[in-house]
């Protein structure tokens, strides 16, 4: 007997309960914050008190922000979940009674059963940028199933996918044995899952834009004030700072100055429950004790 898929459709939503929190409470990488300080002691070591013509830069800039591109779907790095338990659901029976001499095939009804399967995701170590964060698709496996999580790196709340479907499982022929009495359960095997899925952003084309100012006293004594602006690449600022190609610039984002590009680390915990198997058990009931004879998914 085979089982089919007769509808399925997909909610998606978010969760939020004014008040709520997560039970441990989640740490964000903001990518900005984290470049423009790069940019900042990058101008106190290389430009600070110099000068630019006749003019002597401050010992702070005015200003520093950043400018990158992100790809918008990060990779996952690893996934590492675990069963929690498998659920068995109940969708119906059938009792066979052999009184004949011979053996007998018996044919079991249809059943159909209707499941949700959910995702539910939320941040340990989020990603936020210019004041919003990435919304993408992850697929990953659990015992064979696979299972999408919907992610939004900057979100506090828990971000839930559902997946609804109506299973059909044809009639089965079961064969008894002569003076025997069969029950055969049909079930559904659902299986709880939990973990940790590390992800990982990348971006490219990183430059900080600084804007200082600068003194410039005349001969006759006279002081002049300009605004000057520098915009160094943040490999540059990486190579006058650290040695090696790929630098820490914070604990979650790495910059690699052979091509001015960065990755930026997130960890977010999945909750969830996934498979949708038929399963048929047949037991012996003929002296009113239920045996187990035999079990197969359909």
């Amino acid at each position: 007997m085979k089982t089919k898929f007769i509808s399925t459709f997909i909610l998606l939503f978010t969760l939020c309960i004014l008040g709520a929190k997560n039970a441990q409470a989640a740490t964000f990488t903001n990518i900005d914050n984290d470049l423009n300080d790069l940019g900042t002691r990058y101008y106190r070591s290389k430009l600070a008190d110099t000068y630019q013509g006749y003019y002597l830069l401050d010992r702070e800039p005015q200003s520093v922000s950043s400018t990158y591109s992100i790809d918008g779907t990060p990779n996952t790095s690893s996934v590492n979940l675990n069963t929690k338990n498998i659920n068995s659901l109940y969708v119906g029976d059938n009792v066979f009674n052999n009184n004949s001499n011979f053996d007998q095939t018996y044919n079991t009804a249809s059943f159909t059963k209707t499941v949700t399967e959910t995702t539910s995701t939320s941040n340990t170590r989020g990603i936020k940028f210019g004041g919003k964060g990435l919304n993408f698709k992850l697929p990953f496996f659990i015992d064979g199933n696979e299972v999408t999580g919907d992610f939004n790196s900057s979100e506090t709340d828990t971000t839930t996918h559902q997946m609804q479907t109506t299973l059909l499982s044809n009639s089965q022929p079961v064969k008894v044995p002569a003076h025997k009495k069969y029950k055969v359960t049909v079930s559904l095997e659902q299986i709880n899952y939990d973990g940790i899925v590390d992800y990982t952003a990348t971006g490219k084309n990183l430059f900080n834009h600084i804007s200082t100012r600068g003194l410039w006293v005349t001969w006759s004594g006279e002081p002049l004030l300009d605004t000057f602006y520098f915009s160094p690449s943040v490999e540059e600022e990486c190579r006058a700072l650290h040695s090696g190609q790929v630098v820490q610039i914070s604990s979650e984002i790495k910059v690699n100055t052979a091509d001015n590009s960065m990755s930026v680390n997130g960890q977010a915990r999945v909750t969830g429950i996934c498979g949708s198997r038929m399963v048929v058990t047949t037991y012996d009931i003929t002296d009113g004790q239920q045996k187990f004879v035999s079990k197969k998914p359909l």
